[in-house]
């Protein structure tokens, strides 16, 4: 046999195996990438339930905007025949703030109409607060 053979025949047996360095690397870089990809889920998932759970307060709120009462439970607005339903209904306490904050009067030719801007601050059990402007125009 001659030399280049021997060497042509080591160059195959090293190209054929993996060496432990290679072992290694490639399983730091697979967890890493596990990792990664577990944080960014977690991440996700909270994302959604803060998104989720503002959406039901707001909807809760949105449902109140017209309302006169001060204080008032979901329940009184609104009646279902399931009791699962109303108890659920019955933990959302709503309180709702009336501000009168500017009148105005604008004199147009022959008409004078009276505008009035309110505001209306509906508190959902002390954690969440919505604001809405009211704008009433009275003409005279």
């Amino acid at each position: 046999m001659g030399l280049s053979k021997l060497r042509k025949m080591k160059q195959i047996k090293y190209k054929k195996s993996i060496t432990l360095m290679e072992v290694l690397i490639s399983l730091v870089i697979l967890s890493a990438v596990i990792v990664a990809s577990i944080d960014i889920q977690n991440k996700g998932l909270n994302f959604y339930q803060k998104m989720n759970s503002s959406l039901k307060e707001s909807s809760v709120i949105s449902t109140t905007v017209f309302e006169t009462k001060a204080s008032l439970y979901l329940s009184d607005l609104f009646k279902f025949k399931d009791d699962l339903i109303d108890k659920k209904l019955k933990k959302y306490k709503l309180k709702i703030d009336n501000e009168q904050l500017h009148t105005q009067t604008i004199e147009i030719s022959n008409i004078t109409p009276n505008i009035t801007t309110m505001r209306r601050n509906i508190r959902l059990d002390e954690s969440v607060k919505k604001s809405f402007y009211i704008f009433k125009l009275d003409l005279q």
